[in-house]
């Protein structure tokens, strides 16, 4: 989340550059990351289909398949959450509070998102008890 905060707010950042090749790294080992969690989900799905071939699945390889997947991709998203909070370590106050602004923003629009939730569902009991 914080990677995309502040590649959104990358134009009002006004980066350095030693920022500026932070970020770059950053992107990169964030598409590599996202592919090999691609792969490592194609791997899964291919041992599912393997498994599910057989006459008797062996059911326990799917899941251990599906567990070494996702503590792999769990490692990635740490250490690419690491490099931005390394980045966001390096922002001067002004950067910093742009990237605050916007984080306060996605929460703002996230509240009013469940709130209208909440009222949606709220309403269809009404109407389903009314």
């Amino acid at each position: 989340m914080i990677g995309h905060l502040i590649a959104e707010a990358k134009a009002e950042l006004k980066l350095n550059t030693m920022q500026q090749e932070m970020f770059d790294r950053a992107v990169a080992n964030s598409k590599l990351a996202r592919e090999k969690a691609r792969t490592s989900q194609a791997k899964v799905r291919g041992t599912l289909q393997a498994e599910l071939a057989k006459p008797e699945p062996n059911l326990a390889a799917v899941a251990a398949a599906a567990d070494a997947a996702m503590d792999e991709c769990r490692l990635a998203r740490k250490a690419i959450r690491d490099e931005w909070l390394a980045l966001y370590a390096k922002f001067g106050p002004e950067q910093k509070a742009a990237v605050r602004d916007r984080l306060q923003k996605k929460m703002s629009e996230g509240e009013s998102f469940r709130q209208k939730m909440r009222e949606r569902m709220q309403q269809r009991r009404e109407g389903a008890t009314g």
